[in-house]
């Protein structure tokens, strides 16, 4: 057989791999963290006017897998005071990276909605 021959042997024999858009979703979410001033989405709880660190949780995040490619919906929260584009060209970049290094797949497009503004807890943010 001939070495082109083996290498299509060789595929035939090692299959496909898909990647399911919750790996995705997981990856872009761990990737936006990844970026110093992002968090997650905290929880509002009634009685209480601002979000506690512990009531975070990670980024909101949808993915829709194509042939090698991702689509990918991310919804965040930022610190304040930050410049909201820059960070979300970091988010892109991190995002991006991560999904090409881990899944293999090719990001095409990145829609990112920064929800909310995270404040310090310090005595000097207390609201009035």
């Amino acid at each position: 057989m001939t070495r082109a021959g083996t290498r299509r042997a060789e595929n035939a024999v090692r299959g496909n791999l898909i990647v399911a858009g919750g790996v995705i979703e997981k990856i872009a979410a761990q990737a936006a963290l990844d970026v110093e001033t992002v968090g997650g989405l905290g929880q509002r709880h009634p009685g209480r006017g601002r979000r506690q660190a512990t009531d975070e949780r990670p980024p909101q995040v949808s993915a829709r897998v194509g042939r090698g490619t991702a689509s990918i919906s991310i919804s965040l929260s930022v610190r304040y005071p930050v410049r909201i584009v820059e960070v979300c060209e970091a988010v892109r970049t991190s995002v991006t990276q991560q999904v090409a290094d881990l899944a293999g797949l090719r990001v095409t497009h990145i829609d990112i909605d920064v929800s909310a503004f995270e404040f310090d807890a310090g005595p000097s943010s207390r609201a009035r």
